[in-house]
């Protein structure tokens, strides 16, 4: 093994500390953006469930309307045709 670096036969891992220290601060960053991703996660949920509350307030609102009686209207004529006609 005469073939290897100066820095490897002292054991010098420098740029093995470079590498762990620069995958370190990525970890960190990708932490820190899953929390923020994570509340923005949380955020979302609480206005889709305010939005569900909100349409089943609403469709509770149109079932009353819709089972509540029709008044009764009196018949106002009956057509048959839309086309005029005189009467012979």
């Amino acid at each position: 093994m005469a073939a290897e670096s100066p820095a490897a036969e002292r054991g010098d891992n420098s740029n093995e500390h470079r590498s762990t220290s620069g995958q370190n601060i990525d970890l960190e960053k990708l932490r820190k953006q899953i929390a923020e991703q994570q509340k923005q996660i949380d955020a979302m949920q609480k206005m889709l469930a305010e939005q569900q509350r909100l349409l089943d307030a609403a469709s509770g609102e149109i079932a009353e309307v819709a089972s509540q009686p029709r008044p009764v209207r009196a018949p106002l004529g009956e057509v048959a045709s839309t086309s005029p006609m005189i009467p012979a």
